[in-house]
């Protein structure tokens, strides 16, 4: 079993929301919101680096934020909330 954190982020058109899962119970470790700006994602991925065994799941990743997550998710295994386009 993986003991890296869950990373969940929903992104919206403002902010983006984290929220950080244990691995084996899924509770919630901890949440934070950030704007939707080059600031906020820095800020973003420095509360994700707390964790060094992460895994991310961001909603509609492939259809709202391919090119913004690529920086930190390298660091850490990347799932997908959303189907592929057709």
């Amino acid at each position: 079993m993986s003991s890296a954190v869950m990373i969940a982020v929903d992104p919206h058109k403002a902010s983006n929301t984290a929220a950080v899962l244990d691995p084996v119970t899924k509770i919630l470790i901890e949440s934070a919101r950030f704007a939707n700006t080059a600031d906020g994602y820095v800020q973003l991925a420095g509360f994700a680096a707390r964790w060094q065994q992460r895994r991310w799941a961001v909603e509609g990743s492939r259809m709202s934020m391919p090119g913004r997550i690529t920086g930190s998710p390298r660091a850490g295994s990347f799932s997908s909330s959303a189907a592929p386009p057709a």
